[in-house]
């Protein structure tokens, strides 16, 4: 995959002040652009959970591995609707 090419929204799950601009600059270092930041709906998630848009299902073990270091992946993937702005949602988990 084209890193610069995909759209990433990260929220933060987890409670932890500033987690997800630690994330955004991760990915950024990566190679990622136009990372966006924001919260998430809960904020007691324990693991991070990632959703993706169908057309980029080829993309999603790049992301998992990106992040796999650094983040404990939640077995559970959601698709995002066709019509979202981002082809990757990652709400982070506290651990």
């Amino acid at each position: 995959i084209n890193r610069e090419d995909v759209k990433i929204q990260v929220l933060n799950g987890s409670g932890i002040s500033g987690l997800a601009g630690k994330a955004k600059t991760m990915l950024e270092d990566l190679g990622y652009k136009g990372v966006v930041t924001g919260n998430a709906e809960v904020s007691n998630l324990v693991e991070t959970t990632i959703s993706y848009k169908e057309t980029m299902s080829n993309a999603l073990e790049q992301i998992k591995k990106d992040l796999g270091g650094k983040y404990k992946l939640s077995e559970k993937e959601e698709v995002l609707p066709s019509t979202s702005k981002y082809d990757f949602v990652i709400t982070l988990g506290n651990k």
